[in-house]
């Protein structure tokens, strides 16, 4: 080996080549897996030992792509079917390339390495993520959504990234920040009041470039932080563009009508029904379905309203309780803007993400009636928020009362100025009248 560090990885060699060392043992706690042979060593003596080298090891686990990192692993698992369907050597050798696994026997000793271990394993360390809350399926509490709480399930999963399934990082530094996303550049609106919060750059980049999507789309819009451009009333803007790092694209928001929010009048404007057209542009075929599939690793990932709003009968249909639960308020995007000022007093985003289930017959080896060719919800999403009472009267006792005396300062002054104006006309025509009086008696 390379490195002592390699030498965990042996475990799918030999027995004993690994000195009692694993990678389970290195990543997890080995004090729950006391007395369990390692899998070579239990391999050994029922069949052939395993033969992946420690080169194929770290390709497999460790690499990029590699299968500690558990997003990976769907798209391992797809890879490993297509190549045993296809039984075709010129593909095995290309999943070779990418994870080690080279054969049919190389994969037939990874299955059974999974297999081996559920079977040993779990049962040290899932009554533990169980105890602790964590399983598939979690009901959390806000705040261990935003701040930073780890998920047991993930902890044992994914121990380099426990808190991935968070909405918000803790981000305590801007080393932390980087290291979760770049950084976006953004007008200050100090020139161009229509540009505050526009984007320069979004996270490096001015422009998303094919083959994302079917030609270059530029960056564009404000961020969705909340403000946009002050006075849209005096202007009367019925349309505001907002860059949306959810659909990797601009969204057009149109004016819809005005609402009244303790006592301060909103303008509401809502996602363009055209955002989930069919456009070619963003490889979109179906109405209601935004296609995603490109900034996923080609997993087919589309977006839409929650429950399919806008969708075609024909695919809603397919899955029970779209249909039936749609709601035309809670299913929209819309915010509520203070057309003065241009900030934003009420927002409601929702979001549905779904996968297509093609019509393969690579399902069948997971269940014999597996249901295809339609569009599984994964998740739907919404997050809505309102400006208290408190938080409204301080903007009527601030931002509007502001934006109310500025024009009364610029009324007052244009009187004074009025005022002043005619006083110094009236004076001098008193001094012209004096002046022609006193010329007069000089000459009598």
């Amino acid at each position: 080996v390379n490195s002592t560090a390699d030498i965990p990885f042996l475990q799918w060699g030999q027995c004993g080549a690994s000195g009692g060392s694993s990678v389970t043992k290195q990543y997890y706690d080995a004090s729950w897996f006391t007395g369990i042979p390692e899998f070579g060593c239990k391999r050994s003596t029922i069949r052939r030992p395993g033969s992946l080298t420690v080169e194929q090891s770290l390709l497999l686990l460790n690499s990029t792509q590699g299968i500690f990192s558990v997003e990976n692993l769907p798209e391992f698992l797809i890879t490993i079917v297509e190549a045993t369907l296809l039984k075709n050597d010129t593909v095995w050798a290309e999943v070779g390339e990418k994870y080690g696994v080279d054969s049919l026997k190389s994969a037939e000793e990874v299955l059974e390495y999974f297999l081996y271990s559920g079977k040993n394993f779990s049962p040290y360390y899932l009554p533990k993520v169980f105890e602790e809350g964590g399983g598939m399926y979690t009901a959390r509490s806000v705040d261990n959504w935003v701040f930073n709480t780890s998920d047991p399930l993930l902890l044992i999963m994914s121990p380099s990234t426990p808190n991935a399934a968070n909405l918000v990082m803790n981000q305590t530094s801007e080393a932390d920040s980087m290291q979760q996303q770049r950084a976006s550049t953004l007008y200050t609106g100090l020139d161009d009041h229509s540009k505050v919060d526009w984007f320069v750059n979004w996270m490096g980049y001015t422009e998303i470039p094919p083959p994302y999507w079917d030609g270059v789309v530029p960056v564009s819009g404000t961020n969705d932080w909340g403000q946009f451009p002050a006075f849209l009333d005096r202007t009367d803007t019925k349309v505001l563009y907002t860059w949306d790092d959810h659909y990797i694209r601009v969204l057009e928001l149109v004016f819809r009508g005005k609402i009244e929010i303790e006592g301060v009048v909103l303008w509401r404007f809502m996602i363009s029904n055209a955002t989930f057209d069919p456009q070619p542009l963003y490889y979109q075929s179906i109405p209601g379905l935004c296609n995603l599939t490109s900034m996923h690793n080609n997993t087919p990932i589309f977006q839409s309203n929650p429950h399919m709003q806008g969708v075609p009968d024909e695919w809603i249909l397919k899955v029970e309780g779209q249909k039936e639960l749609q709601n035309w308020i809670d299913d929209n995007t819309f915010v509520d803007i203070e057309p003065t000022s241009g900030m934003t007093l009420h927002v409601n985003k929702s979001l549905q993400v779904n996968i297509f289930i093609a019509n393969t017959t690579q399902y069948s080896l997971f269940h014999p009636n597996a249901t295809t060719n339609l569009f599984y919800p994964i998740m739907y999403a919404q997050d809505q928020a309102m400006a208290t009472a408190e938080n409204i009267k301080l903007f009527n006792s601030t931002v509007r009362l502001g934006l109310w005396i500025q024009p009364v300062i610029y009324g007052f002054m244009f009187t004074l100025c009025a005022i002043c104006l005619v006083a110094s006309i009236v004076l001098l025509i008193k001094v012209k009248q004096n002046s022609r009086s006193a010329t007069m008696e000089y000459t009598y």
